[in-house]
């Protein structure tokens, strides 16, 4: 039975949840050095991002089940449409070159901005770093350099500001902010209450989701008359191909979602022998049981049954009791859920 979290632990998270995103994407960006201690960025800025990943996670994640990463990505192309439809900038943009346009939009902008840097740092690096649940839908390969990106900030920090001290002035204030609710989360009272609590129970229920997603869109409502006015588009058609955009990622992201729950739910439980022949099973149970009994005592990362299990060691996971389909009776390291596909 799923813990009841109280509203003003939610709200709290969601507020940690917002400042990450904010500090990720434009601070790093530089399209907002200081967003924490100026009126913009207080009352627009903050609610904007701080609406869209909470809606956008609890549209996306659901408890239980393994979001795959292409549902993930279309969540932060959606994300990344406000571009278009409050600042405007895809339609009309306000850096670099305005080069080819394609139905009303720019291609350049809108790649960057819908396909890039929304996805990754306005939504998947906030939730990595606020929670792993996440990472069991980011391929291995791309896990580090999403939960950790450095080199991302560095580097954009070090293009889009004036001067090397003014970007670090930038970066350690306001870094400072949704470090010290960090800190507050880990340290106030009823820490130990809340750190236990895990990702889908900090997300909003059915009611308060409704209530985010009412607010969000009057967000973009009253924005989208009131920031730039006179970049809207005055024919039909650059809207219908935004329209086209949210239509194609919402499309995308409910298909891929729908294709995991019931691939996750025709697949055996952890620990049952798979539905194939009785000779292939025979045959790879000498070996996976050795590689079991290897990973456990050697403590290698080794994957095990030929690498059609995902590899060993997750960092805190690690030492959790589980067993591997193919021979039951052998403990392995890792409770990790892949690994127990």
């Amino acid at each position: 039975m799923a813990a009841v979290v109280r509203l003003r632990t939610k709200l709290f998270f969601w507020l940690i949840l917002g400042t990450l995103s904010v500090f990720y994407a434009e601070v790093a960006g530089g399209s907002a050095p200081f967003p924490f201690y100026d009126a913009w960025g207080l009352y627009a800025v903050l609610p904007l991002y701080t609406l869209h990943i909470v809606f956008l996670s609890f549209a996306v994640l659901r408890p239980g089940r393994r979001v795959p990463i292409t549902a993930l990505f279309c969540a932060g192309a959606v994300f990344g449409l406000y571009e278009a439809c409050i600042t405007k900038v895809i339609w009309d943009p306000t850096w670099g070159e305005k080069g080819l346009a394609v139905g009303g939009v720019y291609l350049a902008q809108t790649a960057m901005l819908v396909l890039y840097w929304h996805p990754f740092m306005a939504f998947l690096v906030p939730l990595l770093t606020s929670s792993t649940g996440v990472l069991d839908s980011v391929p291995t390969f791309l896990g580090p350099a999403v939960r950790t990106p450095r080199v991302f900030i560095g580097v954009s920090k070090a293009v889009n500001s004036p001067t090397p001290l003014h970007a670090l002035v930038s970066v350690l204030s306001s870094a400072a902010v949704p470090g010290l609710l960090v800190l507050l989360w880990l340290r106030a009272p009823g820490a130990d209450r809340r750190v236990g609590l895990t990702l889908s129970e900090l997300l909003p229920d059915g009611r308060q989701g409704l209530v985010i997603g009412v607010l969000l869109a009057a967000y973009y409502v009253v924005t989208g008359f009131c920031i730039r006015p006179e970049a809207m588009p005055r024919t039909i058609v650059p809207h219908l191909t935004v329209w086209a955009l949210y239509v194609l990622f919402c499309g995308l992201a409910i298909g891929v979602i729908v294709r995991a729950a019931q691939r996750d739910s025709a697949a055996p439980p952890a620990g049952a022998l798979p539905a194939r022949s009785g000779f292939g099973r025979v045959r790879r149970f000498p070996r996976c049981h050795l590689g079991c009994a290897f990973a456990v005592q050697g403590r290698s990362r080794r994957p095990l049954d030929g690498g059609r299990v995902a590899r060993h060691g997750h960092g805190a996971r690690a030492g959790r009791r589980g067993r591997c389909r193919h021979c039951p009776s052998a403990v392995i390291l890792c409770g990790h859920r892949r690994c127990l596909r």
